[in-house]
């Protein structure tokens, strides 16, 4: 799903209408009052490959419609991070490959989610990564972290809890895993001290 929104109203906003032809090919239609916006969001859900030309073709009917607009894309998840290396002769470095279609649209900003790997962040041009923490704070400002427990599901998920503890101000986290058939969990002590920093 992509989501168009005019920046200088974020009241106003429609999703980008896409028909799928008989041959598989996404046919896109913009609502032509995007002409006289001076700047959009382009809010893109990419679940599936079609989605990424489905991205693609809405850019360029945006731009025909006002070549001198401002396209900032929010790409909460980015296809295709996780395959940010080669792990063997003959495959493909497909995260770059992903960001250089990206970056030939020459977007104003590119606004990413808590990306998989820092070496596809590095790939995108003019980009703007929120990580975890960042978006949990945004999204809760008036919570009474003084007051909160933070628990990470697993050790793995340790260092971003201990960031977000960090960030807010929250002085308790731990990790909690639960073994299959081990007939019980571990608990992990967490970080403590004023301020929320790492235990």
């Amino acid at each position: 799903m992509i989501l168009i929104t005019n920046r200088g109203d974020v009241g106003i906003s429609f999703p980008a209408n896409s028909k799928v032809l008989p041959g598989g090919e996404v046919h896109p239609s913009v609502d032509p009052a995007v002409a006289s916006w001076k700047a959009v969001n382009l809010t893109a859900h990419l679940q599936k490959a079609v989605d990424i030309m489905d991205l693609l073709v809405v850019t360029d009917a945006i731009r025909r419609l006002n070549p001198a607009i401002e396209v900032h894309l929010i790409m909460p998840y980015v296809p295709y991070a996780r395959q940010d290396r080669v792990p063997a002769p003959g495959e493909s470095l497909t995260s770059k490959v992903f960001c250089n279609l990206i970056n030939d649209q020459h977007y104003n900003t590119v606004t990413v989610l808590d990306v998989h790997s820092d070496v596809t962040v590095a790939l995108l041009d003019r980009v703007r990564h929120v990580t975890l923490p960042q978006a949990v704070a945004r999204a809760m400002p008036k919570r009474d972290w003084a007051n909160t427990v933070l628990v990470a599901p697993d050790a793995g998920a340790m260092k971003k809890t201990l960031d977000l503890a960090k960030l807010v101000g929250c002085p308790q986290a731990v990790s909690y895993t639960h073994l299959k058939g081990g007939g019980g969990g571990g608990g992990g002590g967490g970080g403590g001290g004023g301020g929320g920093g790492g235990g």
